[in-house]
């Protein structure tokens, strides 16, 4: 079953897609990455992964260069 909502879609199972833009963002406040220009080009810029889905309260980031994926843990609501 699908759940059809501006802010998350349940996919099957734990696994579901967030906004995009709500996952950077919160990945960004985390210090897990940074939109820094100077750090363009690095592991760490915004620019260089993909946000692919959440899973069990993480979001999951995919690089673009490599088949390498980073987490962030998705911040609980007040």
């Amino acid at each position: 079953m699908v759940q059809h909502n501006q802010e998350e879609n349940r996919v099957g199972g734990n696994l579901t897609v967030r906004n995009f833009k709500l996952a950077f963002n919160d990945a960004i406040n985390a210090g897990v990455l940074s939109s820094d220009m100077e750090l363009r080009g690095t592991e760490l810029y915004v620019g260089q992964w993909m946000y692919m889905y959440s899973k069990d309260g993480y979001d999951y980031f995919k690089s673009i260069n490599y088949r390498h994926y980073i987490t962030s843990k998705i911040p609980q609501e007040a």
